[in-house]
């Protein structure tokens, strides 16, 4: 975002600062810089003075990246037994003319069954519509609508449980690259999830279960997002102060920014957890052009990418602590602002320099640095004595330095396991649904989701991104619609009043269940990005749950209750 406001304006990189501590909703559309912050950048330079550009809700709308319409079509081919071995995915997307954005639909197709024979087409239609771009999942959540949808159809036409088939589909390594899963837990979430559920106790027949006036029916769909590790630095810096209960505080530094995910709360665990300090010794700073650079936020890869450019410098910090103090930095343990050696004592460096060196005339110092690596400070080999189980403070020994504090720099960036492993967060959707068996109108009685998305941080703020996701498929399968004018493309229902969102009435009892999972291929922390697995997919649950209610599918989304009402069961 700084480089295109320095290009916008034609600025030099210290002309240019960006600050933007909190974001209220990224869903993409806050990847790159906005034009009405390069309008407002503008003002400000040629005035003189600081500007400010607030927006309608209608201008929001109208002048800010929607969600891709798309025409799909998916062809599935196999044996008597469910075996897939072909499947088809061909897109029609639309953008406005000279627009490089695309719906990628076929994303998840690639590797979420097997089937040797596998072809994903992809037409770009230019439409004077309001453009299009990244919205939460962009290709999986529309994409992953229609394969569901086709799979759950699929298995009506083979009288095959709808679980039972995607079980029996569950491809051994990525079928259309022929390289291992990093992890894949799909079949973990099914299980766990359709016992959360009670999938076993469902009626597969379509109308066939009627409470009063309401046909009630049941669906799933499996969820996968591609996991992303991007580029990303952090600086860490550990320093005396006298405030804090321990003597000491950490500052994390890093420029992305929090968009509701829960960054200042992931991030500053994650340091305390490694430095052994309490949470409140983290001061956490985030959204300044000015810190070091890191992945921006947005894709589901904010925590994998920040996070480990932080956890590598808190890593770094470690290192330092180790050599001042004369350890080897695997042997260190730091707890409550205290370094001590970690399990039965073992030869410090100094102890293992001074016994290789017994009766010969070298160096300590330089010969310590040659072995490892390690530059021993005279402090280390004199003051710190670790043989009887002592610790030290962190207070007192970054008080010795200079400045009184010591600060270290991580960067983590894509590498080798990003080609070697096809690396996702996996997950699965159940829903209930209930449709009036006069009007048509559809009420979502329940949904259970169960997602894994390697290890997890931060337990509340993960299930939280799945609750989230979960009611963005509730809008995608029911209500959220963008409808343009036919005669000029503009926007016709460009306020909340017309475009329905789900509100609290049409949110039905959530459940959410975080499978257990540990992938070492994907970063230092071995986590994954969760907040856009969950909508994709929800949307093909509902649609699937409708299905089994009244024996109706519907193909053009949201399913609204003139799509039903003419195909009502007697």
């Amino acid at each position: 975002s700084k480089q295109q406001v320095m290009d916008a304006l034609d600025l030099k990189k210290d002309q240019v600062q960006l600050i933007s501590y909190f974001v209220g909703g990224g869903f993409g559309s806050k990847l790159g810089i906005a034009p009405e912050s390069i309008a407002a950048a503008i003002a400000a330079k040629e005035l003189g003075r600081p500007v400010l550009i607030s927006m309608t809700r209608p201008q929001v709308m109208e002048a800010t990246v929607r969600r891709s319409n798309t025409r799909q079509r998916i062809a599935i081919g196999c044996d008597k037994d469910g075996i897939i071995n072909t499947f088809i995915h061909d897109t029609v997307g639309s953008n406005l003319p000279g627009e490089a954005f695309f719906e990628p639909t076929a994303l998840s197709t690639k590797y979420l069954y097997r089937g040797e024979n596998r072809r994903v087409n992809y037409k770009q239609v230019d439409m004077n519509y309001v453009l299009s771009g990244s919205m939460r999942a962009p290709g999986e959540a529309v994409g992953m609508i229609a394969v569901e949808c086709a799979m759950d159809e699929l298995a009506t036409q083979l009288n095959i449980d709808p679980l039972e088939l995607r079980r029996r589909n569950e491809p051994e390594q990525d079928p259309s690259q022929d390289i291992p899963f990093s992890t894949r837990q799909l079949l973990a979430c099914m299980e766990q999830g359709a016992a959360q559920f009670g999938w076993e106790q469902r009626n597969p027949k379509p109308a066939s279960q009627l409470e009063g006036d309401w046909w009630i029916g049941t669906g799933m769909a499996a969820s996968a997002r591609g996991n992303q590790l991007k580029l990303s630095e952090a600086r860490a810096t550990l320093q005396v102060d006298d405030s804090k209960a321990l003597g000491v505080k950490v500052i994390i530094e890093t420029d992305m920014t929090d968009i509701g995910t829960g960054s200042y709360t992931v991030f500053s665990q994650v340091a305390a957890d490694l430095l052994g300090l309490p949470i409140d010794h983290i001061e956490m700073k985030l959204g300044d052009s000015e810190l070091p650079s890191a992945s921006g936020s947005g894709g589901s890869w904010g925590a994998a990418s920040a996070g480990s450019g932080i956890y590598l410098a808190c890593e770094q910090l470690r290192d330092m602590l180790a050599e001042k103090v004369g350890l080897y930095p695997d042997t260190i343990q730091l707890d409550k602002g205290q370094i001590k050696q970690a399990g039965e004592h073992n030869p410090s460096v100094t102890e293992a320099a001074v016994e290789t060196l017994k009766d010969k005339a070298l160096d300590l110092k330089d010969t310590v640095a040659e072995k490892t690596g390690l530059a021993l400070s005279e402090s280390a080999t004199e003051k710190y004595d670790f043989s009887n189980s002592q610790s030290y403070a962190l207070a007192d020994i970054i008080a010795e330095c200079d400045e009184q504090k010591m600060s270290a720099k991580g960067q983590i960036k894509p590498g080798k396991n990003a080609k070697s492993h096809r690396q996702a967060s996996f997950g699965v959707n159940f829903a209930e649904v209930a449709v009036h068996r006069v009007t048509g109108e559809i009420r979502l009685k329940r949904m259970v989701g169960a997602f894994a998305a390697g290890r997890i941080l931060n337990h509340k703020t993960a299930t939280s991104q799945c609750y989230g996701g979960m009611v963005f498929g509730i809008g995608s399968a029911l209500m959220e619609e963008v409808i343009h004018d036919k005669r000029d493309g503009r926007l016709c229902n460009h306020d909340l009043a017309e475009y329905h969102v789900p509100v609290n009435a049409d949110v039905p009892q959530l459940e959410v269940i975080l499978v257990e999972e540990d992938d070492p291929y994907t970063n230092p922390m071995h986590i994954k990005g969760i907040g856009e697995t969950a909508i994709s997919g929800a949307a093909a649950a509902i649609a699937n749950a409708i299905y089994n209610a009244v024996g109706v599918r519907v193909y053009d989304f949201p399913i609204t209750l003139d799509k039903l009402l003419h195909e009502l069961p007697e």
